[in-house]
Parts: structure tokens; sequence; C-alpha cells
């Protein structure tokens, strides 16, 4: 599979982007800062996230809580079962996500149309990555 390296001169975080890249044959794009130690690089969940995402087809915006949410929680599982992060801290990360979630939905419940697959076909115009993300995640938990 292919990973399209893009080193980055000018970055505040080990992985500030990465995404998967569909085609005849899928891979993922890596952002990273040119400065990343190697620990810092594996610590980072951002390749994890996107690597899960190759378990499932491109799905539409309004299912983006499906694909999110399935990345999100296999992320944090594959990061346990290779010894990156312990169960109690993956533990405690999925606690905290699915709170920051709860948050997020409460504050978009304004909308006239609150439903998920409304509001994840709208995720990035409605700042609602953490309930699109963690609704997803709290299914498949």
């Amino acid at each position: 599979m292919p990973i399209y390296l893009e080193p980055q001169y000018f970055a505040f975080e080990a992985v500030p982007w990465a995404e998967v890249i569909r085609g005849s044959q899928d891979g993922v794009e890596l952002q990273f800062s040119r400065y990343a130690s190697l620990k810092q690089l594996k610590n980072d969940w951002t390749l994890y996230h996107e690597l899960a995402h190759l378990y499932h087809p491109l799905l539409n915006y309004k299912d983006f809580w499906i694909s999110e949410g399935l990345a999100t929680f296999l992320q944090n599982q594959i990061m346990k079962d290779s010894g990156v992060i312990t169960h109690e801290n993956m533990m405690m990360r999925i606690k905290a996500g699915l709170e920051r979630g709860k948050a997020n939905t409460y504050r978009l419940s304004y909308l006239k149309d609150a439903r998920l697959s409304s509001v994840a076909s709208n995720m990035w115009q409605l700042n609602a990555q953490q309930r699109v993300y963690w609704s997803g995640v709290a299914f498949f938990y």
C-alpha cells in the first residue's frame, strides 16, 4: 500500500494532517513534522486512524459518522494492541472523546435538522467533528 510522505517544516504537532487517497490502489498521504522524532510519530494517533479507514469503502457525507467512528474506535484499539497506549489510557481517551461528542451534540441542538446524518453532511461547516466522530465510536463501542 502506498504511503505518500510529505514533510512539513512548520508544524506544531508530529502529524498535522493525513488522509486516505482512494483510487486504483488506495493509500495514505501523511504530512508530518520534519523535526518530529520517531517516538513522537509512533505515539501520534493520525496514521493509525487513516489506516483504519482502509477497512471500509468510501462512504457518502451523511454516513461519515460510520467511517469516522470506526476509524476512531479502531485507532485506539490498534494503539493499545501494539503497546503504544495502555488499556487504561485507551479507556480514558474513549471516555473523554465521548464527553466531547456529547457536549458537541448539545451545542448543535439548536439546528432545525439536528439528525446525525444531516450534521455529518455539514460536519466541517458546523464544526461538528466531535459529534460525528464520537457518535460513530459510541455505535461501535
